[in-house]
């Protein structure tokens, strides 16, 4: 596939939705379940971390379904009510994006669950939050929607140091 800068970006969904995180040392951290995104003032999506485990998948498969998932998971689950947040990879330990994702980092101690205040930030969403969501434009057909999101451009700053962390765009 060649490196991000080869392939001028990278669909979100089909790229790096479902594929195994491994580790700086070639251990298993996970699967990618969905991806943080964080809205900046300008209205850019950034990538802010790889969300894994039950908590991301689930929503995925729909509203109706995946909260019934989600409901029965929590039955099963009651006595971890700590999991029904998934668990975290900060984006910027991502290296490489090819048939896998590669972190910078070995894969021991990586992954934390996440915290209550950041998955009520308003201005944090999901990957999985945006694909569907109808689409209303002049020059497409009636019934579009949101297919995937394109990872694309520059670094926008100096904090977001990866290659990685750029504008994402809409694919409809």
């Amino acid at each position: 596939m060649g490196t991000l800068a080869e392939r001028n970006g990278y669909d979100v969904g089909l790229h790096l939705l479902d594929r195994q995180v491994l580790g700086a040392d070639d251990r298993l951290v996970g699967k990618v379940d969905d991806v943080e995104l964080f809205i900046e003032d300008d209205g850019a999506l950034v990538p802010t971390a790889l969300l894994m485990g039950l908590p991301a998948l689930l929503p995925r498969f729909g509203r109706r379904l995946g909260a019934g998932l989600a409901r029965a998971h929590r039955l099963v689950r009651e006595a971890a009510a700590d999991q029904d947040l998934p668990l975290v990879v900060d984006f910027d330990l991502v290296e490489e994006v090819s048939s896998d994702v590669r972190l910078s980092q070995p894969a021991h101690g990586l992954l934390h669950r996440m915290a209550h205040d950041r998955a009520a930030d308003p201005r944090r969403c999901r990957v999985g939050d945006l694909l569907g969501i109808p689409v209303r434009c002049p020059n497409l057909p009636r019934r579009s929607k949101i297919l995937d999101l394109r990872m694309v451009g520059a670094p926008r700053s100096e904090e977001h140091t990866s290659e990685l962390q750029s504008p994402m765009y809409l694919v409809c």
